[in-house]
């Protein structure tokens, strides 16, 4: 991942998302939808300059550098589960084209493990996020391929160890998918607004509809 103030760092994580959906509406070319939905997520960021930042502290002090130290300082864990409610507006325009709208909310528990001064700290507490979603398609019919235009908004708020964060971030991606009876499998580019930083990133995109 790279970010506009040259910050150096890179994610992993796996991520679970199910949901229910509720069709209020179905028709040939309009589709309203209830989804409640849960989620567990989990994974660690490693940040680089906090490791270099924690050697050249240790060397200001006179220490010898502690690599094992400054290597914990890089790591940072996080783990979150939750749950939320979902309403979904989607209207087709012909056999390529079509659009959908989704807005919606919900609760989740965070817990973020870090190291600072050769210590564990250990975060957590509850959030409640809303989320709106606008998201453009096309299919190359009767080709298996499709192509996605999407503006997501969301706001985070903590409470508990994490009462001060707060975010507000807007994402724009697209992304290019093969497209099957079952299964989607795709790309997407995704950039992030949290300014003054933008982060921009990629991932693959598996889904499967049962």
């Amino acid at each position: 991942r790279a970010t506009s103030d040259s910050e150096i760092r890179a994610d992993a994580a796996w991520q679970f998302r199910g949901g229910v959906p509720i069709r209020l509406v179905h028709r040939p070319s309009t589709a309203f939808t209830l989804k409640p939905t849960g989620f567990y997520l989990s994974g660690s960021t490693l940040d680089f300059q906090r490791g270099l930042a924690a050697i050249q502290e240790q060397i200001a002090a006179g220490q010898e550098p502690d690599t094992t130290a400054a290597s914990r300082e890089m790591i940072t864990n996080f783990q979150a589960y939750g749950g939320g409610l979902n309403l979904a507006l989607a209207q087709a325009a012909g056999s390529a084209f079509g659009v959908q709208l989704t807005v919606g909310g919900g609760l989740e528990h965070l817990r973020v493990q870090d190291w600072e001064d050769d210590a564990q700290v250990i975060a957590s507490g509850l959030a409640g996020r809303f989320q709106s979603d606008l998201a453009l398609t096309f299919d190359l019919n009767p080709v298996p391929l499709g192509f996605m235009l999407e503006y997501q908004f969301d706001a985070t708020f903590g409470a508990g160890d994490l009462k001060s964060t707060q975010y507000f971030l807007h994402d724009l991606g697209l992304g290019l998918y093969i497209n099957g009876m079952m299964n989607t499998v795709g790309l997407e580019a995704v950039v992030q607004l949290d300014l003054p930083q933008i982060t921009a990133g990629a991932q693959l995109v598996y889904r499967s509809y049962f």
